[in-house]
């Protein structure tokens, strides 16, 4: 499960290191741009980190699933509960990748970036 959760964290960092915000890039001095993001990215890596969140995610995801399989009276509740959690630490992780793009989208608007995507 620990190993699942750490593939899913490390997987959704890089995604969240890749992104590559769609600006319009008219008047714009390429190598500003390139360290305004670069300093717009260090501000993202403030944010909550995926691995926070992916034990977040599980710790949330195991309790409901055990918890829901305990109220149906299946036998299966450590199986339920895993799967579960693997499933809240995904979305959780997701969440995060989410938030520090939003962040450097904000963060580039802010510096007067007209931030497409």
């Amino acid at each position: 499960m620990k190993k699942l959760s750490t593939i899913a964290a490390l997987a959704a960092a890089l995604a969240g290191c890749a992104y590559q915000p769609l600006i319009d890039r008219r008047g714009v001095d390429e190598n500003r741009f390139a360290a305004d993001l670069a300093e717009c990215r260090a501000y993202a890596e403030q944010a909550p980190g995926e691995g926070e969140s992916a034990a977040a995610g599980a710790a949330a995801g195991y309790a409901i699933g055990y918890g829901a399989a305990h109220v149906l009276g299946t036998t299966r509740r450590a199986e339920v509960g895993r799967f579960t959690a693997l499933s809240g630490a995904i979305s959780m992780v997701a969440a995060a990748a989410a938030e520090k793009r939003a962040v450097v989208a904000r963060c580039l608007a802010g510096r007067g970036y007209r931030v497409l995507r």
